[in-house]
């Protein structure tokens, strides 16, 4: 047998929604999430490209403290409604844990769209790293 028929998986991608929905955080429920980090972490990398009104309190919780990523990839951080603006935001007031990499953005279309529908045409990502030993 090859020698990678050995290792273990080199990327997972988990879509979905983790923490039940509609649930508090307390009492705490165990869930999907928790089930991969806690036998794949430190994990790499989590990109997270919420969607609209997805708040992502639990979701996040989560990652940071039980998956404990090395890098984070944040999409539609300047979109009103999604987490990706509050994580972004998390990340940045958090120096000493958190060191922001880049950060860029680009618009869906190159032409301008009507009315509040243009503040969704140019979407900015951000990538941080971990300084936590």
């Amino acid at each position: 047998k090859p020698l990678r028929a050995h290792l273990p998986p080199s990327m997972w991608m988990l879509q979905g929604s983790p923490y039940p929905r509609g649930e508090e955080l307390f009492p705490y429920l165990w869930n999907g999430l928790d089930v991969v980090c806690l036998h794949r972490q430190p994990v790499d990398m989590v990109v997270i490209d919420p969607g609209n009104k997805a708040p992502m309190v639990a979701e996040w919780q989560i990652i940071d403290t039980v998956c404990r990523p090395r890098w984070v990839v944040l999409h539609n951080i300047n979109l009103p409604n999604h987490a990706g603006g509050w994580i972004y935001q998390y990340l940045l007031d958090r120096p000493k844990q958190w060191r922001q990499e880049a950060f860029g953005r680009y618009a869906l279309h190159p032409e301008r769209w009507t009315l509040t529908v243009e503040l969704n045409r140019v979407r900015s990502w951000a990538v941080f790293s971990s300084t936590k030993s």
